[in-house]
């Protein structure tokens, strides 16, 4: 991660600096950029989600990203038509919403972590809407830390730690980075079958919607791969891929758990 990460440095000081880009388009062939947006958008409720294709974040690979690179350097990448769809808004109406395809997910991830790194630097201080590491729990840390309050003229005294006053350092830890490289990409690199424990093989990465799909009441009985994932309490599975075909063929029969 060296690399990508020596390169958003770079964005950061030529943004924070008003300096011009150039060459980014060739930037985004780095394969370790769409790996740090795999690791941060697998998690998404909607990965799972097919658009105008079958492709979704199940069967996941390293070959997948090599040859959307592959695509990227020979001008060749086309964009996938996204599928419409309309959900329901709060006041009963209905609003259109378009479901990309996976593979245009990750390109999308990437080119925000590119532009993102560009023009973070740029933004007020005081804006905490739709940036990283920031939200509304951020904005509630920079009032009690700077914001005064006051009443006729008077400052008023803040009352003690500990007598209502919440802390929003332990609030904030949800919105702290995570590692460079995300857990599931480390047990992508890792090489190894968590099912048959083939090593040196090329792998996959098997995803479910959630946990409490394993666990439903009235349900057939967990096979073995359904059981390693309850145990490691993970949405995801790194798997060969015969035991990947195997498990969408619905009749797994590896190593007993």
């Amino acid at each position: 991660m060296q690399k990508a990460d020596a390169l958003l440095d770079i964005y950061q000081k030529r943004g924070a600096r008003g300096l011009p880009l150039g060459r980014v388009y060739r930037h985004m062939f780095d394969h370790e950029l769409f790996l740090r947006a795999y690791g941060k958008i697998y998690r998404n409720f909607g990965a799972m989600t097919k658009s105008s294709t079958e492709e979704t974040v199940d069967g996941m690979c390293l070959e997948k990203i090599h040859g959307i690179i592959a695509l990227l350097k020979l001008d060749k990448y086309q964009w996938t038509p996204v599928r419409r769809i309309e959900i329901p808004k709060i006041n009963g109406r209905m609003r259109p919403l378009g479901l990309p395809t996976w593979s245009g997910k990750l390109v999308q991830e990437v080119m925000r972590t590119l532009l993102d790194a560009y023009y973070e630097p740029t933004f007020s201080d005081l804006s905490h809407g739709f940036r990283e590491h920031r939200g509304c729990h951020s904005a509630l840390l920079q009032i009690r830390k700077t914001w005064k309050a006051t009443f006729g003229g008077f400052r008023l005294k803040r009352i003690p730690d500990g007598m209502g006053v919440v802390d929003f350092w332990d609030v904030l830890a949800w919105n702290k980075p995570a590692s460079k490289r995300s857990e599931v990409v480390q047990r992508l690199f890792a090489g190894k079958c968590e099912l048959c424990n083939m090593e040196d093989v090329p792998l996959n990465v098997h995803h479910i919607r959630k946990l409490a799909d394993l666990d439903r009441p009235g349900r057939r009985p967990k096979a073995d791969w359904e059981s390693r994932m309850s145990a490691m309490k993970r949405k995801t599975l790194v798997v060969c891929e015969d035991c990947h075909r195997i498990i969408h063929a619905g009749h797994y029969d590896g190593p007993t758990l």
